[in-house]
């Protein structure tokens, strides 16, 4: 199945007090024979039948519209066939995780020693929060063990990291930019262990745990090309402009406009990808002077404080250990906490459309900036003069990619009826042939068990109109 990597283009006035927005598009990429819906909520599978489009049994109504047919796939379920997934329970999960985390210097000889909550940790006379196990979700083995986070490490580390952020606020662009590019390449050198890491804790193949990183690297690029909006030689961009009115001009008055930054950027990632979406909020937000603290899903908690540490390595050698900061926090009082905290000055998430309504309705009263990319619904349209080879290889990668648990998984198929019974006999075929589900580090294994219970559906490919596949 071919690796589509996300589209980003990074936007760095996004994290400044004037500035644009920052755009993303992330997902499969579509062949001219494929195209994306709209994310409205899908009608019910009984209204999408063959040779209708709608609930009406009007001829004048079907006569409008062309033929669609509706395929439904399995990455509109939670999970997979229980007896479909093929277990290694011979690898050694825990011996791969304890050297990983030693060579990303989270371990320190200690394995039984449970892990700080915050990273970069924080000198703090209080009682952790409850002590928990991060399991592997292939194996159900223990990684490691974490203690959460209180209010207490909470309020040091935003503290500390505002203190670092007004220093690094005074760099210049072109400073700030180089050491997000040091950054960089120190997640460069340490990609082995950070992709094995996420493997072992999410469950991802290992091309897709990589490709995570290499968006990170093409993010940075963008950074790098666009210095100048990052302030360049001065701490800030600065733009003059003179006055339209001509007594002004020959006084000598023009206009000025500065970028500044917000301070503190939160950022809020889901499960199934830790890495990307950090990068794509926490690079742009370095190289416009603002800090950055991460609250990851409990889920993916060892990669982000790995990630965290690879950062902080460079920081800390520039003497601002701290201006990025992971937290683990499980009690939902302090996340909601944390979210109205006045020294945050925006809150960039990716996540759930549940958690982006609670995260929107805390920071309501305060007006905090958010920058919310949530859920999807997502379809694919293959028409008549379709390439429907192409359109099965997007189709099978839409669905099985990430074990479905994509924001831009392909969740429902419209098909013509002129390449319904082709692109039906290939989608099954391929569903059959070429989808492994088992170990994601046993080579040619392409879906993996995520953290989602299995389904009771037995091991068969089931193939309707209007059906789910599994």
């Amino acid at each position: 199945t071919p690796h589509a990597l996300s589209k980003v283009r990074a936007n760095p006035g996004s994290f400044s007090r004037v500035g644009g927005t920052f755009h993303r598009r992330a997902g499969v990429v579509p062949h001219p024979a494929t195209a994306f819906t709209s994310r409205r909520p899908l009608r019910p599978s009984s209204q999408i039948m063959r040779g209708s489009v709608s609930s009406s049994d009007s001829t004048e109504a079907q006569s409008r519209v062309p033929t669609l047919h509706v395929f439904y796939t399995m990455a509109g379920g939670r999970g997979h066939a229980a007896d479909a997934l093929a277990r290694s329970p011979q690898r050694e999960s825990n011996a791969l995780a304890s050297k990983t985390l030693r060579d990303l210097g989270m371990l320190e000889g200690r394995p039984e020693q449970p892990q700080e909550p915050v990273w970069p940790s924080v000198s703090v006379f209080a009682a952790h929060g409850p002590r928990r196990d991060v399991f592997d979700p292939t194996t159900s083995t223990s990684l490691a063990s974490i203690r959460s986070a209180q209010w207490a490490h909470i309020d040091a580390s935003l503290t500390r990291m505002q203190e670092a952020q007004r220093r690094w606020a005074k760099l210049t662009g072109d400073e700030r930019v180089a050491i997000v590019m040091e950054i960089t390449e120190n997640i460069r050198h340490n990609t082995e262990s950070l992709a094995n890491l996420l493997t072992l804790e999410i469950g991802k193949v290992p091309s897709e745990s990589v490709g995570e990183l290499v968006e990170i690297f093409e993010v940075a690029q963008s950074i790098e090309a666009r210095a100048a909006e990052c302030g360049g030689d001065q701490t800030h961009v600065t733009r003059q402009y003179n006055s339209k009115d001509s007594t002004r001009r020959e006084l000598g008055w023009y206009g000025e406009e500065r970028s500044l930054p917000l301070g503190i950027v939160g950022k809020v990632t889901a499960f199934n990808f830790p890495y990307a979406p950090f990068g794509w909020g926490a690079l742009p937000a370095l190289a416009t002077g603002n800090g950055v603290v991460w609250k990851p899903h409990p889920d993916a908690v060892l990669s982000a404080m790995a990630m965290t540490r690879v950062v902080d390595t460079v920081l800390e050698k520039r003497g601002f250990s701290g201006l990025v900061c992971c937290i683990d926090i499980v009690d939902k009082n302090l996340v909601e906490r944390m979210w109205t905290d006045p020294r945050v000055g925006m809150w960039e998430a990716t996540g759930g459309e549940k958690m982006g309504v609670a995260l929107l309705q805390a920071v309501a009263p305060s007006m905090t900036r958010t920058l919310l990319e949530l859920g999807g619904n997502n379809a694919v349209v293959v028409h008549s003069d379709a390439d429907v080879t192409q359109a099965v290889e997007s189709c099978l990668f839409g669905t099985t990619g990430t074990a479905g648990q994509r924001c831009t998984s392909t969740r429902v198929v419209y098909c013509h009826e002129a390449v319904y019974d082709d692109f039906e006999r290939r989608m099954v075929e391929g569903y059959n042939t070429r989808v492994r589900i088992g170990d994601p580090l046993t080579p040619g294994v392409n879906v993996v068990r995520n953290h989602f219970p299995a389904l009771e559906v037995g091991g068969n490919v089931v193939v309707n109109p209007g059906k789910v596949v599994f």
